[in-house]
């Protein structure tokens, strides 16, 4: 009945912030070190303290979580700001841990109602449309989009 946090080995000052965030608005929060299987099934909401595989796996999952990007919107390419930017607006993507503390602090009562919401929803059916597409025929796809063109 917790919420689990699973910090980046190498960017723990993010990580350090948020938990004393929450922990000053008594938010019972700790640190995950198991594997992604084990934290899945004991949290209500998985914090990524870093952008990981794990988003993914938290998406196509339907796990409820958020992430932090302490690196920005900047460092994106230009097509992938948007997408992104609608995880920020929507309240799962942050840039800053305080900020991130401060929305799980806001949801944390809620999570599943939060976690169904509409803006939620929608900006996590778009990211999915463009980085978690799922495939009828993978191996054909892949062959595909790994075609090299003909040399003329």
């Amino acid at each position: 009945d917790k919420i689990r946090v699973k910090p980046h080995h190498s960017r723990l000052e993010g990580t350090a912030v948020f938990f004393r965030k929450l922990r000053d608005r008594d938010v019972r929060v700790e640190s995950e070190t198991a594997d992604f299987a084990a934290l899945s099934r004991s949290a209500r909401l998985i914090v990524f303290g870093y952008e990981s595989s794990g988003v993914t796996h938290a998406l196509v999952n339907d796990f409820p979580f958020v992430f932090l990007m302490e690196q920005g919107l900047d460092r994106l390419l230009p097509t992938m700001r948007p997408v992104y930017q609608r995880l920020m607006d929507a309240g799962i993507a942050f840039c800053d841990a305080a900020q991130m503390a401060d929305r799980v602090a806001q949801i944390e009562q809620e999570i599943p109602g939060w976690w169904r919401s509409e803006p939620v929803r929608s900006a996590l059916h778009d990211f999915s449309e463009v980085f978690c597409r799922r495939s009828a025929h993978p191996v054909a796809d892949l062959a595909t989009l790994l075609k090299v063109p003909a040399q003329p």
